[in-house]
């Protein structure tokens, strides 16, 4: 159990990192960087998520659907 919670922590901070890049960026661009240039994008992203979630834990994270008015 330990060890899928490390992963899904893992998981979710690359994978917010991963979307807020391919945001600021846009997708065309993203997918055009090496896997490196990507890493090395996504880690300050990564970081801040760490500190979020480790500060606060799950409770920053609401649903939208996206037929709802944020």
């Amino acid at each position: 159990d330990e060890f899928r919670n490390a992963v899904f922590w893992e998981e979710l901070m690359i994978r917010l990192a991963e979307r807020d890049l391919v945001r600021e960026i846009g997708e065309a661009a993203y997918k055009a960087m090496s896997d490196e240039d990507r890493r090395k994008k996504a880690e300050p992203l990564e970081k801040r998520y760490w500190a979020k979630f480790q500060k606060d834990g799950m409770n920053p994270l609401f649903w939208i659907d996206r037929n709802e008015d944020a």
